[in-house]
């Protein structure tokens, strides 16, 4: 049911030669801020061609069909999130121990307005993904994951996400069992 849908249309080439492409993102989330999220659910899929929300339209690129431009643009929306110039997301601390290099966590600190919109865009996205059964690329840490869906961590997390603070916290709670 191509073209039934919102449609998003991004230049590709807008980006190119730029340092960030904070720019894609950041205009795909301004037109899908005027979208009506109830017509984003489309049936879920089961076998066969997936339905897909929206119409991708790729300026520029001679695309035939919606799956191959709405693939791409979930590609494109998912590395553009991790730029760090957008301080949605940042690469886990424990990565400079060689731990859990390339997973990113949610940047700490309060967001702004743009980031709390482009969060509110993360989630449509992450709907649009499960609902067509299209995997949205994001290499976030399991306990992002488990926070967004209200499980609780455990110091395993802690430990993943930041080694030296995980460890500078057992040094502190080896002290105060001392004392005590």
């Amino acid at each position: 049911l191509e073209g039934t849908g919102p449609e998003v249309t991004l230049d590709p080439l807008e980006t190119v030669g730029q340092k960030s492409a904070v720019s894609q993102l950041v205009k795909a989330a301004s037109q899908m801020d005027a979208v009506d999220s109830s017509l984003l659910r489309v049936r879920l899929a089961s076998g066969g061609d997936p339905l897909f929300p929206l119409t991708i339209r790729l300026t520029g690129e001679a695309v035939q069909g919606n799956s191959g431009s709405f693939r791409e643009f979930l590609l494109r929306m998912s590395r553009d999130l991790l730029v760090p110039s957008q301080a949605l997301f940042v690469e886990c601390p424990s990565a400079a121990q060689g731990r859990n290099r390339g997973r990113h966590i949610i940047c700490p600190g309060e967001p702004d307005a743009l980031s709390l919109k482009l969060f509110e865009f993360v989630g449509k996205l992450l709907g649009m993904s499960l609902r067509s059964d299209v995997p949205l690329p994001l290499d976030l840490l399991p306990s992002v994951w488990k926070a967004i869906l209200e499980q609780p961590l455990d110091d395993a997390d802690v430990a993943a996400a930041d080694t030296l603070w995980a460890q500078s916290l057992d040094t502190l709670t080896a002290i105060d069992t001392e004392e005590s």
